[in-house]
């Protein structure tokens, strides 16, 4: 079982790192973490496991710390067999395969990225937010 499978906080880093590998190819700066936007996306991620559902965050922008300029959210589930680390890479890849993420992910005028997860206790399901803005 690798680190990723074990460790949630590396869940969250194992994407940050996948979308700035992504950015860096396309020749775009990469995005710097924020504790901030994490814990948005991390309760966010936690709301939708514990609700069973899947949806935006209606309110995600106004959870953001002030002085932002733009800012985005992306939104994963994954459920099915496999490791928790094999549901990350299929939650990153469905992300960059579509073309509204794959936006999100790819604008230029974004700075900072924070990661959130949520995984059923059985580690069936796996939901990720992505928070993204633009600060000075």
């Amino acid at each position: 079982m690798s680190a990723t499978s074990r460790n949630p906080a590396r869940r969250h880093q194992h994407l940050g790192h996948r979308l700035n590998n992504l950015r860096e190819g396309l020749g775009l700066s990469t995005l710097a973490y924020s504790s901030d936007l994490s814990d948005v996306a991390r309760a966010w991620s936690e709301k939708m496991r514990d609700d069973d559902i899947f949806v935006h965050n209606p309110g995600y922008s106004q959870q953001y710390p002030p002085g932002w300029s733009a800012v985005g959210e992306n939104i994963a589930w994954r459920q099915s067999g496999g490791s928790l680390l094999d549901k990350v890479h299929a939650a990153f890849n469905g992300l960059v395969g579509s073309p509204g993420h794959y936006a999100n992910m790819t604008n230029s005028s974004f700075n900072q990225i924070g990661v959130g997860v949520g995984v059923a206790a059985a580690g069936r399901s796996f939901w990720v937010t992505q928070n993204l803005a633009s600060y000075p």
